[in-house]
């Protein structure tokens, strides 16, 4: 997921700019088969802007495919513990599809949301 983040952004943030502790990676919804977050505290986040990025280009087109997703606010639907995306702080996570895309978005609807195919769903 941060090399999702690094090649889509260019960056360069290091492992060990993902919280530990209280902030340590965390599964949403907290049932297995959800998506892991991970809490990212850098300076090198500042070019990091909220909002959901296929990691491959045709996931644009067929609207399914691993997509990065960073949320711009704190909680919310994402999760309670999600951070307020800011110049040196993010959460992050991939999502199943692209649901900008409208095949995308019935994709995510029925993975993410529904659990159809045995992922677990959202509460």
């Amino acid at each position: 997921m941060l090399s999702a983040v690094n090649t889509h952004f260019g960056t360069n943030i290091p492992s060990t700019a993902i919280g530990t502790g209280q902030y340590q990676p965390f599964p949403w919804p907290q049932v297995p088969g959800g998506t892991i977050n991970i809490d990212v505290f850098s300076d090198q986040a500042n070019g990091v802007s909220p909002g959901r990025y296929p990691v491959n280009w045709w996931t644009y087109i067929v609207g399914y495919g691993s997509t990065l997703h960073i949320p711009a606010g704190a909680g919310g639907l994402d999760s309670p513990d999600t951070l307020k995306s800011t110049g040196s702080q993010f959460t992050a996570h991939l999502d199943s599809a692209f649901p900008y895309n409208p095949i995308g978005a019935l994709f995510h609807y029925l993975i993410d949301v529904k659990g159809v195919g045995g992922h677990q769903p959202c509460p």
